[in-house]
C-alpha cells in the first residue's frame, strides 16, 4: 500500500512540475468551418538555418510533439533547453519555432512560424494563444 501511495505522490509531483514550466505556445486547431479538430498531431521544431544553402534539408535542433485535445487545444510547456541556448546565440536572442499539425483522416494541415525571445532566466516575451485554420 505504501508503494502505491509513493507512486501516486511521484506522479502528482511530475504533473505539478510540468504545469509550472512556462508556456512556449498554446492554441486551438479548427477546421474550415471553425469547429475544433481533435487528435491532430502537433509538432514544434527549431531548425539550424545558420549555414543553409538553397534546397538543403535543415538540421533539427529541437523537436516536441503532442496531440490536440477533444476541444482542439494544444500546448507546449518547457523552459529553454541546452540545445536551444546553443542555437539562440546566432539569432540575437531569439528562437525561431516552426509549428506544424496534421489530421490525416480529414487531410487537414496547419503551419505557423513564430519567434520567442530567450533571456538568461527563460523566455522574456509573453506568449499569445493562437487559433489556427488549416492550409487549403
Amino acid at each position: 500500500m505504501r508503494a502505491l501511495a509513493g507512486i501516486a505522490v511521484a506522479a502528482l509531483l511530475v504533473l505539478a512540475c510540468a504545469a509550472e514550466e512556462p508556456v512556449v505556445v498554446e492554441g486551438v486547431l479548427v477546421d474550415q468551418a471553425g469547429l475544433p479538430v481533435s487528435g491532430a498531431v502537433v509538432a514544434l521544431d527549431v531548425f539550424d538555418d545558420r549555414r543553409a544553402q538553397p534546397g538543403q534539408v535543415l538540421p533539427t535542433v529541437f523537436r516536441a510533439e503532442t496531440k490536440s485535445g477533444t476541444d482542439g487545444r494544444f500546448e507546449f510547456r518547457f523552459g529553454p533547453t541546452a540545445e536551444l541556448r546553443r542555437n539562440v546565440g546566432a539569432n540575437t536572442g531569439f528562437v525561431n519555432f516552426s509549428l506544424s499539425a496534421t489530421e490525416p483522416r480529414r487531410q487537414l494541415n496547419w503551419f505557423w512560424n513564430f519567434p520567442r525571445e530567450m533571456g538568461l532566466d527563460g523566455w522574456t516575451d509573453d506568449t499569445t494563444p493562437v487559433r489556427l485554420l488549416p492550409i487549403d
